[in-house]
């Protein structure tokens, strides 16, 4: 306790050179636990996001930015379709259901999904689905959005791009239990109750004729009747004019296994950044030995073996790694929450805080074995 604490008023001495070693941990940490993160929200995507549907169409533009826009919610949505797009394919015999998702507003950073009954979210869900044949402005949260914006069922709310002086408000009437987690972060909503922020018409009624064949969508989601057609229909589709077909499982997994194939250079480069975060925390205690040796010399007059130096100095290493660490975790995740990235913790980051934890260890013993190294007659000279 007594090294701990000699450690700890060391550590609380010099303020700027602690805070500079805590700083350099907690990038290295970060860049890493990022890294780490992009992949599992990936492969998240890719197992849970990706099976929703067959084929994901949309305007023309890059497969991948479509991909990357309706399945993982990453980037922003490149237009929208054609309206009579989805009366055409809906006629397709080979086509099971088309649902249109708009993805043009968000409530407090949360994104609203709006679209209809034909969703794959709400397959087996029928007492959902009959909320979207009502045309009403109602809203059907994910676990995550709703605890997050804590939200309840009977609560209203208003989108950013609306506003409730027309009338735009939204009533939660169901909160989804635990689904993947793309949904999970989700706000769903009637496509034929939405008012954009561009247009001050009334929303479309879903009793007329037809309304939810002609509205406009950003993407629509197709499930086939049979996967030996999905081939065949995207090079059909992708003849059409302004059109981009696309198979989500396998843009997602290009990516997946593009990230798995640079896995263990990952690991080496964010183990890198540790190292020479940690190598910081050594300058720092090798430049602070001259100043401690008097205080070392001391204690090994009174007997102090060589385990309580290097008890001391493992504390103080620690103390700057652990708190480091901390902060790294702390950034990463929340850089991670607001990039949208569906993530989850897991053993990654109990090795990423090892890796740093050993890094510190190895600095602390290096400057133990110097101040050791110190005869005691030159440290208690008055010139020293």
């Amino acid at each position: 306790m007594t090294a701990f604490l000699l450690a700890w008023d060391r550590l609380r001495s010099r303020p700027a050179a602690t805070c500079a070693a805590i700083l350099a941990v907690g990038i290295g940490v970060a860049t890493l636990t990022m890294i780490v993160g992009i992949k599992k929200g990936i492969e998240a995507g890719l197992e849970d996001v990706g099976g929703h549907c067959d084929i994901i169409v949309g305007p023309k533009g890059g497969p991948m930015e479509l991909v990357l826009a309706v399945s993982l919610g990453i980037t922003s949505p490149q237009g929208r379709v054609d309206p009579g797009l989805m009366r055409d394919l809906k006629s397709d015999y080979r086509v099971e259901a088309v649902a249109p998702v708009m993805i043009e507003d968000d409530y407090k950073g949360w994104r609203i999904i709006a679209t209809t009954e034909d969703h794959p979210i709400f397959y087996g869900l029928d007492n959902y689905r009959d909320y979207f044949r009502t045309g009403d402005r109602i809203a059907i949260l994910g676990k995550d959005a709703a605890e997050a914006l804590n939200l309840l069922p009977e609560d209203a709310f208003v989108s950013t791009h609306e506003s409730a002086e027309d009338g735009a408000s939204f009533e939660v009437v169901e909160i989804l239990g635990p689904r993947d987690p793309i949904s999970n972060r989700s706000i769903f909503v009637p496509i034929t109750s939405i008012h954009h922020h561009h247009e001050k018409s009334d929303s479309i009624i879903l009793s007329e004729p037809d309304a939810e064949n002609s509205f406009p969508a950003n993407a629509l989601l197709v499930t086939l009747k049979t996967p030996l057609d999905l081939i065949p229909l995207l090079r059909e589709w992708n003849d059409m004019p302004g059109v981009t077909a696309v198979d989500p499982r396998s843009e997602l997994s290009r990516i997946v296994d593009a990230i798995s194939s640079l896995q263990s250079y990952i690991w080496i480069g964010g183990s890198l950044l540790i190292a020479l975060a940690s190598l910081s925390i050594a300058a720092i205690m090798f430049s602070q030995a001259t100043e401690r040796r008097r205080a070392a010399a001391i204690l090994r007059a009174l007997g102090a073996h060589f385990s309580t130096l290097l008890i001391m100095e493992i504390s103080a290493s620690m103390i700057l790694t652990f708190v480091g660490a901390a902060l790294g975790l702390c950034t990463g995740f929340i850089a991670l929450k607001y990039t949208g990235v569906p993530y989850t913790p897991g053993k990654e980051e109990f090795i990423v805080i090892s890796i740093a934890l050993l890094f510190g260890l190895v600095a602390a013993i290096a400057a133990s074995m110097q101040l050791y190294r110190v005869s005691l007659d030159d440290a208690l000279r008055p010139d020293r």
